[in-house]
């Protein structure tokens, strides 16, 4: 209720806000039921219980400074995950794909890894300096292993948020990098030849 005193309800529930407020729901346990949260104690653990509560409404009320503009949009992975099954069926589609022999922990993950071609594409949806270079190590671990043949795309949201540095040492090891915005043409052509 006191979200909507700054926000128009149904602005709450749509676009980053909606899934801002269901991730800090999901992460503390807390239950909407109707515009009520609730919290479950368990074992008289009250002190925990409301550290817990706290910390999911302090979340929630994060929502407040997201900018009206910005608030209607997806958040990336949304729109990377829209785009990739938009393109490609889901059967083929593996999310945070690891490679289970050299990598049980799941170190070095592919965002997207598109099978059922005559190499798979490992597809990396690259938001940050830190996400690209993540990237760029996984690739490097998977030619270590001797990983078989792969094919491997970069998808970058924003390349003013994103140094041409760390792109380049991608690009040393992957096959290409699209900026999102600019290339949509052109990453649905790539994604259609593994349909």
């Amino acid at each position: 209720m006191h979200l909507t005193y700054d926000i128009e309800e149904q602005q709450l529930f749509r676009g980053i806000r909606q899934d801002i407020i269901s991730k800090a729901l999901s992460a503390f346990g807390v239950k909407n039921r109707d515009g009520e949260l609730i919290f479950e104690i368990r074992d008289t653990s009250y002190g925990n219980a409301l550290y817990a509560f706290a910390q999911a409404l302090l979340k929630i009320t994060s929502v407040t400074s997201i900018p009206w503009k910005n608030a209607h949009g997806k958040t990336f992975m949304s729109e990377f995950k829209e785009m990739m099954y938009s393109v490609v069926l889901k059967d083929r589609i593996e999310l945070d794909w690891f490679h289970e022999e050299h990598d049980p922990e799941g170190r070095y993950k592919v965002n997207c890894r598109i099978n059922g071609m005559r190499t798979p594409l490992f597809v990396y949806a690259l938001s940050t300096d830190r996400k690209v270079n993540q990237a760029t190590i996984a690739l490097y671990e998977f030619k270590a292993w001797n990983i078989p043949d792969f094919r491997s795309v970069g998808i970058i949201r924003d390349r003013t948020k994103v140094s041409r540095k760390s792109i380049d040492y991608f690009r040393t090891v992957a096959d290409d990098c699209y900026p999102i915005e600019e290339s949509r043409g052109k990453i649905r052509q790539v994604l259609a030849l593994a349909v």
